[in-house]
Parts: C-alpha cells; structure tokens; sequence
C-alpha cells in the first residue's frame, strides 16, 4: 500500500476544498488522475532543484535517495548505468576508488592535455553519457555504483495485505479520542504507531493510532484529526512506513510538495478550460 503517497492526495484535495473518501477516488472538481500526475511531476521537480541547490551536500540531506548499486560489468571503459539511477556519485573497483569528472574536463582528460588528471589503473576517472558511465584508466572489470535515485512515477493502492479498512460506519469522541468501528482485521496491539484515515460525510480525516482499546477500538492523535464528536463512515489503517512502491522522501519536505502539486493542478485545470 502507497501510505505516504496517499496521504498527500488525501490533503491535496482537502487543501483544494474538494475532499475525497480514499486515494483512489475522484473529487467533485478534480481528478485523481490530475491531482496523481501533479504530485509525482511536483516530487521530482522538488527533487531536481534540491540536487541543484545542495549539489554534493544532496546525499547527507536525503539519504533516501541514494543507493548503492550492484556489481557492474565494465567492458572497453563503458557500462550501462542502472535503471534507476538519476546520476552517479562514486564509482568504485576491488580496491580502487574512480574519480568523477565534470563534462568540461572529459576532452581534455581523453586526449591527455588536463594537466592535473592523469587517468592509470590506480587512479581511474569517470563521467556519465547518456545512460552509460564511461571510464578511462581502468576499463575493464566489475565495478559498483552509488548514485542518487530518480523518483519513478507512483499510483495510489489500497492494495491487499497493506491495510486495514471498516466493514461499516462507527463513532469518534474528542473527550477520549476514541474512534469505535468494526474492522475486516480486527485492532491489535500492533496497530500502535501506524496511520489511519477517517472520514465523515465529506470530510477526511487523519491520525495516529497512539493506544489499543480493544479488537474494535483505538486511540488516535495528531493535528488532523476531528475537533468534534463525529459518525465515521469509513476508516482505513495502514502501516507508517511505506512499501517498496511507495515515497521515499521525508515528511519534513511535504508541505513544499503538497504547495507545488495544488498550484499545477489548479493551473493545469485552468489551462484546460481556456481551450
């Protein structure tokens, strides 16, 4: 389940004053397909400026972003960079650490005239091209990648096995904080910590699971959560920590998210009914 991901559509569209009941849904004004393109096309713009902005600072500032790769097969100084990659930053061999140059030295480096780099065996360099790294000092051999991940495109799930919903309409009490509602997984003890959205009526809601009261109980906190006593009509948990498929990127950073995907999908829908 896309936990994270989903939580920015669900206040994207609340921002946007056209709640929706689940990620997946559509609002009344705008599409989850829209509000879906827009908020993984504002994550990598986001991405994209941060790199530009904090360029050999952007791993110590998200760390999520960075991977080490699996071995290489390096043939004649070229290799493919993984598919998943947005850039390389070091390049290493049994050994043998590769030094990376700038586009503006590589010429200079292949024909021998950059009188600071000298490329051997000992103290090979490299560059990125396309969607190779290629290679001079050594060029041959097995050689592992780390590099800053490209953000790939998410689509919201409510998938199988990655949460927890209502199997029909229950309450929530501000003076205990309660929400009591019939699960299809009833409440446990490990539900501690995880995230659950509600909603009534039209409105959405979302909080922390923070106690367990019993199978069909819990006790929920957080700043976006009811101020009043409310009926719940659906209720959804999911764990706090994304999947595989879900964002990496840190919560500190969604506020600037949610601000740039609300401004592309109400430009984008304004752009659209001018034509």
């Amino acid at each position: 389940m896309t936990t994270k991901f989903n939580s920015l559509l669900l206040e994207i569209f609340q921002r946007m004053k056209d709640p929706i009941i689940s990620a997946t849904a559509n609002g009344v004004t705008y599409t989850n397909v829209l509000a879906t393109y827009h908020l993984n096309r504002a994550i990598r713009d986001f991405l994209i400026e941060k790199i530009n902005n904090y360029q050999r600072h952007f791993p110590d500032v998200f760390p999520e972003y960075v991977k080490t790769g699996g071995s290489l097969t390096l043939s004649g100084g070229v290799v493919a960079k993984p598919t998943d990659c947005f850039s390389i930053l070091n390049l290493y061999a049994s050994g043998v650490d590769f030094t990376k140059v700038e586009q503006y030295r590589v010429a200079q480096i292949q024909n021998g005239t950059e009188p600071i780099t000298i490329a051997s065996a000992t103290k090979p360099v490299f560059w990125e091209e396309g969607s190779n790294i290629k290679t001079l000092g050594l060029t041959s051999g097995s050689v592992v990648p780390r590099y800053i991940v490209t953000h790939q495109d998410i689509t919201p799930t409510l998938g199988s096995g990655g949460g927890n919903f209502s199997t029909g309409s229950g309450a929530f009490l501000t003076a205990t904080r309660a929400i009591m509602i019939a699960m299809n997984t009833s409440f446990a003890t490990t539900d501690v910590n995880k995230t659950i959205m509600i909603r009534s009526s039209s409105a959405v809601y979302q909080g922390i699971i923070e106690s367990f009261v019993s199978t069909s109980s819990v006790i929920i906190r957080g700043e976006a959560i009811p101020t009043g006593n409310i009926t719940v009509a659906d209720a959804m948990v999911s764990d706090a920590s994304p999947d595989s498929s879900d964002l990496l990127l840190n919560p500190y950073w969604y506020g600037e998210i949610i601000e740039r995907a609300i401004t592309y999908v109400i430009e984008d829908t304004k752009n659209t009914k001018l034509e």
